[in-house]
């Protein structure tokens, strides 16, 4: 809960522009750490679901606001593990803060869309008379 409570406490005071770095070691740290990221980040230019939602005539334009963009992965060097085999675990996770509308709220939006049932609808089967799977039978 510290580390939930530190990364929406840095992402409040850093700046747009601004970098936030993030060490973690272990498997459930990187976990905590995708949530978090999950819930702010950015919508990237070429991202489909984006291009797809802006050419739906009923949508709205999605609104600007805090969010973040991964900016790199560092792990240690093979230098730094010699000296200090612990570092082996360790990743620096490197977030740059923008202005910019959040994927979550796409998400949320586009999926509320009448047109994203018939994105999801599955592809008529190419059996013929489009007939389903068929049962096998059991052996005794």
């Amino acid at each position: 809960e510290e580390m939930r409570k530190g990364m929406r406490a840095a992402f409040k005071l850093v700046g747009e522009g601004g970098r936030i770095g993030m060490i973690t070691w272990k498997f459930s740290e990187r976990k905590i750490l995708d949530e978090f990221f999950n819930s702010v980040e950015a919508v990237r230019d070429q991202e489909p679901l984006l291009e797809w939602y802006q050419q739906q005539p009923d949508a709205p334009p999605l609104p600007n606001g805090p969010s973040m963009e991964n900016d790199e992965l560092v792990r240690p060097s093979e230098r730094e593990v010699q000296k200090n085999s612990r570092s082996r675990q360790a990743l620096l996770h490197v977030m740059h803060k923008r202005n910019l509308p959040r994927l979550a709220h796409l998400e949320k939006r586009a999926y509320a869309l009448p047109g994203w049932a018939e994105v999801l609808a599955p592809v008529s089967s190419a059996k013929k008379g489009g007939e389903g799977p068929t049962k096998k039978a059991k052996r005794n």
